[in-house]
């Protein structure tokens, strides 16, 4: 946090740094099973692994596919993912970051269309 103050980068950065430090944890975890517990056979879990990665790969391309075609739906899209990711309470604590985005920075609305709507 010290040497990069944006904190959706060090989120994101942590959470993956989180998932490479504890993956092997968790896959002991997922081997230790109490008994009476069956557990699918290890080349079903890695196929349904690809599985997920091969969807997350095509939901990633169609997201640039998108982004490609109208690229202020992923700065739109980005705006409201930062707002939703770290803001708590109901819609009326979001509204003077929306202003602040869609007015001040962006200038997607004036501020007479944005207190109209």
């Amino acid at each position: 946090m010290i040497l990069y103050p944006n904190i959706f980068v060090v989120l994101i950065v942590a959470g993956f740094l989180g998932l490479l430090f504890y993956y092997s944890t968790l896959s002991s975890q997922e081997t230790a099973l109490p008994t009476g517990i069956s557990h699918s056979p290890a080349g079903t879990v890695k196929s349904s692994r690809f599985k997920a990665v091969l969807r997350l790969l095509a939901a990633l391309s169609l997201l640039v596919y998108g982004a490609s075609l109208q690229p202020v739906l992923l700065q739109l899209g980005w705006v409201f993912f930062r707002m939703g990711a770290l803001v708590f309470g109901n819609g009326f604590t979001m509204i003077p970051l929306i202003q602040q985005e869609v007015v001040t920075n962006y200038h997607w609305l004036t501020m007479d269309e944005f207190a109209a709507d």
